[in-house]
């Protein structure tokens, strides 16, 4: 224990180059795959192309075009490879608060990992509490019915409590259920396309509106474009993340573009009357290509779109805060675990705070979302930089084109973009978000007086990097990965089941080590330089797991509930 109220983090390695023991509970695994990231990816940056039909009625079909094409390649795809590269190099949960913290070291990593981790946080549960309104006024058109204040608010109540059961059941079942909501949601865009080809006046394309309103077509393209960093928060949970970061994010980005762009490109060839491009004119678009029938399949995809986006967010911000508690940045009962190995504390937390904000309007809060959003990202993408040259030995399963050099000139435009965003809000957002920003300052202030006090308790604050505890080679990092992947894994692992009687002598921190005869002991582990060893206590069962790595411990569970 490092200080009154403090506890040795799960996470970490305590011996300088030695070993160190725990006690660890459910044994981890890595859940996450392909497809479920693309889907996760998918629903946390865009849900489909609803909201995008104003980029028409700002700039017109040639500069919506354009837009969606330059942003793509020259936004969403760096931001995308920086994603891909950290997070296979830091597979842990809590993500781009993980980057800042250890870029930053030990002088001013704590303070600004909190502070990212704060814009972060305040900007993903202000964009969640939307999908519940969203879903009723979606629904409400569709079945054409009304409601009234309360009756509204309690539908968008048992909205928040449904899919936070959902997420509670793990992040496997979150995976599989959205990417069977991508597919309903993208269905009838596909159906759009393909009827909607031969009516296609082509020549629309290339015509724009007499006043292009920049600020509004640039806001909107990027509004649709951005939170592929979102992702990174349960990089603790993917499987093969050197293989699953790289490939998701990159097919990522192309689907969105194209899921987004394709739809805009056939129905303004269809349907070219500009003004009218508004919020929802997908709805009247497909009637004009599909008749009545198509007109309810988008209704219906409109409606679950806004289930996978919520479930997607909630899921990402429950994983930061988790990461965040199990690094000491947050008290140590945001990182409780079920048996499903979801943090159900910072589940609830986020609940309870869609709950609060779900009645209210959010006209002004969407545009300080976005000036807390591009200040976070700002942190991100210069914390990358910083550990090109910091760290060049933290071994990088991949790596951003272009080596030092390609990574610089890969975030002038993001970089660039986000300060120009900032720069252009009015008085009042800045008002908004100087306020928002001391109160993040004064929030990480309140947490050390609390780690400080002992009044809460708090895992140690430890930076990896500081103190060399990472993978430096392919060798370390794997094993590192195998621990955490599943029980048949290289890893030697010992099971052993015994009674309570017979585990009374284990305490946390010890080993042990089976016999021929079945007999237990307690044993000192092995001097294996950076290893790791875990007793991991699962109902009857005994694991007794030595990992060689020099990073973290990956196949350590999570606090008792």
């Amino acid at each position: 224990m490092a200080a009154t109220g403090t506890e040795t983090s799960p996470l970490v390695n305590n011996g300088g180059g030695g070993v160190a023991a725990t006690v660890a509970h459910h044994t981890k695994k890595r859940v996450l795959r392909v497809l479920p990231l693309i889907a996760l990816v998918f629903f946390n940056v865009s849900g489909g192309p609803f909201g995008a039909e104003q980029s028409i009625s700002s700039g017109g079909p040639l500069y919506t075009i354009l837009g969606y094409t330059l942003v793509s390649i020259f936004w969403s795809l760096p931001c995308a490879l920086v994603v891909a590269e950290l997070s296979p190099a830091f597979p842990h949960d809590g993500g781009y608060v993980v980057w800042v913290r250890e870029a930053f070291g030990r002088k001013f990593g704590p303070f600004l990992g909190f502070q990212e981790g704060f814009w972060s946080y305040a900007s993903g549960v202000v964009d969640n509490a939307l999908y519940p309104s969203l879903f009723i006024t979606y629904l409400a058109a569709w079945v054409q019915f009304d409601l009234s204040l309360w009756e509204t608010i309690a539908v968008e109540y048992a909205f928040i409590f449904l899919l936070t059961g959902l997420v509670v059941l793990g992040l496997d079942v979150v995976g599989v259920v959205s990417v069977v909501l991508n597919i309903i949601v993208l269905a009838p865009f596909l159906v759009m396309i393909g009827m909607g080809i031969p009516r296609v006046n082509a020549s629309v394309w290339l015509e724009s509106t007499p006043q292009v309103q920049w600020v509004n077509l640039t806001n909107n393209i990027l509004w649709n474009m951005n939170g592929f960093d979102s992702v990174s928060n349960f990089a603790g949970e993917v499987y093969r993340p050197s293989f699953t970061y790289p490939v998701g994010l990159t097919v990522s980005v192309f689907l969105v573009m194209l899921v987004v762009l394709l739809p805009l490109m056939i129905g303004v060839g269809v349907a070219p009357n500009f003004s009218e491009w508004q919020e929802g004119y997908f709805s009247e678009v497909s009637k004009i290509i599909g008749g009545a029938w198509l007109q309810d399949f988008f209704s219906i995809s409109s409606i679950i779109a806004n289930v996978g986006m919520f479930i997607a967010e909630l899921s990402t911000d429950a994983y930061q805060l988790c990461g965040m508690a199990e690094r000491g940045m947050l008290p140590k009962v945001m990182a409780k675990r079920t048996r499903f190995r979801t943090p159900w504390v910072a589940i609830l937390f986020g609940m309870i705070i869609q709950l609060i904000l779900a009645p209210l309007d959010f006209d002004i809060i969407l545009d300080l979302d976005n000036f807390l959003y591009c200040w976070g990202l700002i942190l991100e993408l210069v914390a990358a930089i910083v550990l090109r040259f910091r760290e060049p030995n933290l071994y990088r399963p991949f790596k951003f084109p272009g080596g030092k050099p390609g990574l610089i000139i890969g975030m002038i435009i993001p970089i660039g973009w986000c300060l120009f965003t900032i720069a252009i809000s009015t008085w009042q957002i800045w008002a908004l978000g100087a306020g928002s920003i001391l109160l993040g300052v004064g929030l990480f202030f309140l947490s050390e007086y609390l780690r400080k006090s002992g009044k809460v308790r708090f895992y140690e604050n430890t930076l990896y990097i500081d103190s060399k505890k990472f993978s430096t080679n392919k060798e370390e990092y794997d094993a590192v990965i195998a621990a955490s992947s599943s029980e048949s894994s290289s890893v030697s692992r010992y099971r052993m089941n015994r009674s309570k009687e017979e585990r009374k002598g284990l305490e946390e921190g010890d080993s042990v080590s089976s016999h021929s005869d079945g007999n237990v002991e307690k044993v000192p582990l092995p001097s294996v330089a950076g290893g790791y060893g875990a007793v991991n206590h699962t109902g009857e069962t005994h694991e007794y797991a030595q990992y060689s790595n020099s990073f973290l411990e990956e196949g350590r569970g999570s606090p008792e509930m």
